[in-house]
């Protein structure tokens, strides 16, 4: 168990931390808005990561297609 432990706390200690405060709240909401008059209907924690990674020009890595639909976002399936 212990080993599991620390290979997950070893995955997550490469992510990249990007504060949550009252401007990306406001970045998420007007992507939010832009896509939807769009016809594009995301998840909220979607959006939020993507306004997240386009804050410190981060890729994301996800299995997610929805990333692919959000404008100025790069996402990646694999590393490499």
């Amino acid at each position: 168990m212990a080993a599991v432990l620390e290979k997950f706390r070893r995955a997550w200690d490469v992510m990249l931390y990007v504060p949550a405060d009252h401007r990306i709240w406001q970045d998420t909401e007007t992507l939010l808005w832009q896509l939807d008059r769009a016809g594009t209907c995301l998840p909220l924690s979607d959006v939020m990561i993507a306004c997240c990674a386009r804050r410190i020009g981060a890729v994301v890595l996800t299995f997610d297609e929805h990333f692919q639909r959000i404008p100025g976002i790069r996402a990646v399936s694999e590393i490499g």
